[in-house]
């Protein structure tokens, strides 16, 4: 598990499609309500070309897309709107 820090007015949610990934951070955090107090995990997933992608919601609700790359590191790139 990799740890990165950003502004927390950048990202509110994460967006979770797949369920079980969804179900399954719902229990941890439900478990460890502390923890998750100050953390926002965002469940990344790896796409053919080499990067970790997923998608957040913004603290103004618009759908941003977050990458992680390791000659990049993490980028937010917002959504035109």
């Amino acid at each position: 598990m990799s740890k990165v820090s950003i502004k927390a007015d950048l990202l509110r949610e994460p967006i979770i499609e797949d369920k079980e990934i969804k179900s399954g951070l719902e229990q941890v955090i439900a478990e460890h309500p502390f923890i998750f107090k100050w953390v926002l995990p965002l469940p990344l997933a790896f796409s053919t070309d080499g990067r970790w992608m997923c998608k957040a919601l913004d603290s103004k609700g618009r759908i941003i897309l977050c990458e992680y790359s390791s000659l990049k590191g993490f980028i937010i790139h917002k959504q035109e709107g």
